[in-house]
């Protein structure tokens, strides 16, 4: 009686290689694709660290003027004598000089 040969195809050894196969073409392909991406997050860190980051520095100074204005108007609100009131007045137009001038130079 003659044995027969099973298929090549339909082996254990055959589905281990196919399964070894799809692993490195997975594999591959990941490493191709991470390759790709890593050129787009180098954009996006350069539009953040180039664009984002000095506008976001410039609202957080104007942030702090305008507190530095609230402050010299609730200063200038509290004082009760003309020469007091004077003063603070000269020292309120100073901060609103000084934000105005960062205002501009931050442009």
């Amino acid at each position: 009686m003659p044995k027969l040969r099973r298929a090549w195809t339909s082996s254990v050894a055959f589905k281990l290689e196919l399964a070894f196969a799809i692993i490195v073409a997975l594999t591959g392909s990941a490493i191709v694709l991470a390759i790709l991406r890593l050129d787009d997050l180098a954009r996006v860190v350069d539009s953040v660290t180039g664009q984002n980051l000095p506008a976001v520095t410039k609202s957080l100074n104007a942030a702090a003027d305008t507190a530095d204005v609230n402050a010299a108007a609730a200063e200038l609100s509290s004082v009760t004598n003309e020469r007091a009131r004077g003063a603070r007045a000269a020292r309120m137009q100073l901060t609103l000089a000084s934000c105005a001038i960062r205002s501009r130079n931050s442009r």
